[in-house]
């Protein structure tokens, strides 16, 4: 794993986070596969907590232009007969 073998890289359990049984999952839409918004604003304001940025805005201005993400789920959906 990258966050045992380089000093640089820390590991984040935003799998964890998810599929805690403490949530009863709560943070999956309806299919339950997908993530629901606000699982996504919880993982992501603990992310930034652990970062030490006290705001999302913050970082995003640094990093610059922000990309939709395209993953391999959106084209199973597309086939998938729950539409």
């Amino acid at each position: 794993m990258a966050a045992e073998d380089k000093r640089f890289v820390d590991y984040f359990p935003s799998y964890e986070i998810i599929n805690s049984p403490v949530f009863n999952g709560m943070f999956f839409e309806p299919n339950r596969r997908s993530v629901n918004p606000r699982g996504v604003s919880y993982v992501m304001e603990h992310f930034f907590k652990s970062l030490e940025i006290t705001k999302q805005d913050a970082f995003l201005e640094k990093s610059g232009a922000v990309q939709d993400a395209f993953c391999d789920e959106q084209l199973l959906e597309a086939f998938s007969d729950e539409r």
